[in-house]
């Protein structure tokens, strides 16, 4: 999302010359996702079929909400379900919701 930033700017001076960092959150997420069997059977089946690492896949929807693309539904330390906010309100556009 435009504007969006997830972490903080550091001012330095090193041999007297300025400097500027922007330091990201720590990873890996915080707190620690809780997984189940079944969930490392498809983590494992996305692994095979795009050549990533699991710690990748792992972390991918933790970093994706820390950078404002998905938000994160539950609240919940465990069990936590992610939604990409903006592609549903593209899909919800002409539609009326049910009741």
């Amino acid at each position: 999302m435009p504007g969006h930033r997830s972490g903080t700017y550091v001012n330095s001076s090193v041999a007297g010359e300025e400097c500027r960092a922007f330091i990201l959150p720590p990873l890996p997420p915080d707190p620690p996702l809780s997984l189940t069997a079944e969930d490392y059977d498809l983590m494992r089946s996305i692994q095979s079929a795009l050549s990533l690492t699991l710690p990748t896949i792992i972390s991918g929807p933790t970093n994706l909400a820390s950078l404002g693309i998905v938000q994160e539904l539950t609240g919940k330390q465990r069990n936590r379900l992610f939604s990409y906010v903006e592609y549903l309100k593209i899909l919800e556009k002409g539609t009326t919701p049910l009741r």
